[in-house]
């Protein structure tokens, strides 16, 4: 008999315990799934925001943007001041005497960041070739995009 009281104490322990972990381990499966799911849809609203957001730019503005945007990688902070200069005054012509430069930088090096913009179409090239002179001016379709990228921060 006492054994029978034993087991049935134990069948009744192991039930109980059973009964308790089993209806907790659905809950932490479900929690885990709802967790899953939420985070499908969130990503799949992002991807939809992402494909029904209008494009910012063309196909050519977004060229001539990456244009401009490795070009002040390459070019580096002398090129940002420089770039800023001319977006401010315009155009800059370096004849017989040297326009006004940007602060910090010296004549060679405000003409290496301009014939190097130049040659990406950043800036054109004008001026009187015969007596030695060289105007540089921004590219009309390339001020939006420089002044984006040069003022954005």
């Amino acid at each position: 008999m006492n054994r029978i009281t034993n087991d049935l104490c134990a069948l009744v322990i192991y039930a109980g315990v059973h009964v308790v972990r089993v209806p907790r381990k659905l809950d932490s499966d479900r929690a885990e799934k709802e967790k899953r799911l939420t985070a499908t849809i969130a990503e799949r609203d992002a991807t939809i925001h992402k494909l029904s957001e209008k494009p910012k730019r063309s196909a050519a503005q977004q060229h001539d943007y990456e244009v401009v945007q490795n070009a002040l990688k390459l070019l580096g902070e002398k090129g940002v001041e420089a770039l800023r200069h001319i977006r401010t005054h315009d155009a800059l012509t370096f004849g017989t005497y040297p326009p006004v430069l940007p602060v910090g930088l010296s004549n060679s090096d405000t003409l290496w960041v301009y014939n190097h913009a130049a040659s990406e179409g950043i800036l054109t090239v004008g001026g009187k070739v015969a007596i030695g002179e060289r105007t540089f001016s921004v590219s009309p379709k390339m001020e939006l995009i420089l002044d984006e990228l040069l003022y954005e921060n």
